[in-house]
């Protein structure tokens, strides 16, 4: 089922089909004798890979690879591109490190497999290879060799850059061929170096069966020599020290050529354990949350308890007696109480209009009203005095009047030889 937890790794190397099972490795017929999920590493039978510089910007690069191939006859029927890496080479060239593969077979290996009930992640051989250069470290171009039955598998790459990507081919396994074989490698590595004005130093050497042996290089060229990690594989009751398994087992999961559907099946099912997990700690945390804010609503509701009762025998003590005033009239009364406090007093009006000494001035009458906003005045009287002195004492009056907050709402001053009459109308606001 999708949800199985256990993986197979699975082998597929020159038309045969192999399941690794600890230190076992065994032949099989179809992947449907395995149960559960499964990590193919295949090198897709008729596929081609390599590093090709294409005119045009990186999201077309794979149907500009596909055009070229198709127009060089390298393939005479629909080719699908499955791209390890690419990269932006200039204004409008692009290099991309890609395998081809016949589309009926890109079909079987993304479509057919990934129908089946369990999931299979397909991993391409130069995708492995490539996972060996990134993890190798450092930052100076190395090459991978992947020998196999008569073939070997050559890329030339640093973690930055994919320089060449080959496959050599001997006629048969006899030694001659294959000592032929290694010498096309070392030719290739060697071309490689020189085109690209590089130097390579490490050349890793990954195995298969039957292909163990050392390259026979020149003593300079034994000393870049890096054997990849090996083990132990039994194979019909015969032992086999291989590096394959190795780097195959090594795969990211994100290198897999498979479609996204399947890959993100596989992520869902790795990391079912540990979102089960952790949804068990949050459903314990809100339940001791709840427990805890239970509690506490529980004692806050004894405290809302308490309070009303205490807030009940308060109003039992409150005194019955309720005021029957006109609350309207209080508060009105209470205003004009206000207003007739801030206004001036009869005494206080008196003071204010003899402040100023002018004898020569006698009132004979004079009219308070206190209003709600203001003091209206009116009074009256004579001057006994010349013109010059009742009309210059007249003045000074009023621009005392004045500066003390009263308005000159109508004056009147007629004068006679020795004496002048005079009328006044003011008004002062209470504030």
């Amino acid at each position: 089922m999708k949800g199985n937890r256990s993986s197979t790794h699975v082998i597929e190397l020159d038309g045969e089909l192999y399941r690794m099972d600890g230190g076992t490795v065994s032949a099989i017929e179809d992947l449907r004798e395995i149960s559960g999920d499964k990590w193919l590493a295949t090198d897709f039978q008729e596929g081609l890979s390599r590093v090709m510089t294409v005119e045009g910007p990186v999201k077309y690069a794979e149907l500009l690879v596909r055009r070229k191939l198709q127009e060089s006859g390298e393939f005479e029927e629909p080719v699908s591109i499955f791209t390890h890496w690419k990269k932006k080479r200039g204004k409008n060239t692009t290099d991309i490190f890609f395998t081809a593969v016949p589309s009926r077979l890109a079909q079987y290996y993304q479509d057919e497999l990934g129908r089946q009930e369990d999931i299979i992640l397909v991993f391409g051989v130069y995708g492995v290879l490539w996972n060996m250069v990134t993890r190798a470290g450092g930052k100076e171009p190395l090459a991978v060799v992947f020998r196999h039955h008569r073939f070997a598998e050559v890329l030339v790459a640093s973690r930055d850059q994919v320089y060449f990507a080959n496959r050599c081919v001997a006629f048969d396994t006899e030694k001659e061929q294959i000592d032929a074989l290694w010498s096309t490698v070392q030719s290739d590595i060697e071309t490689v170096e020189q085109e690209r004005r590089i130097g390579v130093n490490r050349i890793i050497c990954l195995n298969w069966l039957h292909a163990e042996e050392i390259p026979p290089w020149p003593n300079e060229w034994q000393h870049r020599l890096v054997v990849a990690e090996q083990t132990d594989c039994v194979v019909d009751d015969r032992l086999h020290v291989v590096s394959w398994p190795f780097a195959v087992q090594r795969q990211s999961t994100g290198r897999s050529v498979s479609l996204l559907s399947e890959k993100l099946f596989y992520f869902a099912k790795s990391w079912a354990p540990a979102l089960n997990m952790l949804l068990v700690l949050l459903t314990t945390a809100l339940v001791i949350g709840a427990v805890g804010y239970r509690g506490r609503a529980y004692q806050l509701q004894r405290r809302i308890n308490d309070t009303q009762q205490q807030i009940g025998e308060i109003k039992m003590d409150l005194p019955k007696e309720t005021l029957d005033q006109d609350f309207d009239s209080l508060l009105k009364f209470l205003g004009e109480l206000d207003r007739n406090r801030q206004a001036p007093s009869y005494q206080q009006i008196v003071d204010d209009l003899t402040l100023m000494p002018f004898d020569a001035l006698a009132l004979h009458r004079l009219k308070v009203e206190f209003g709600s906003n203001q003091v209206r005045l009116e009074l009256a009287g004579r001057i006994g005095a010349s013109f010059d002195r009742a009309h210059g004492g007249y003045q000074a009056f009023l621009n005392k009047l004045t500066s003390l907050g009263y308005r000159i709402e109508e004056s009147r001053f007629e004068t006679r030889i020795s004496e002048s009459q005079v009328m006044l109308k003011l008004s002062r606001p209470v504030t």
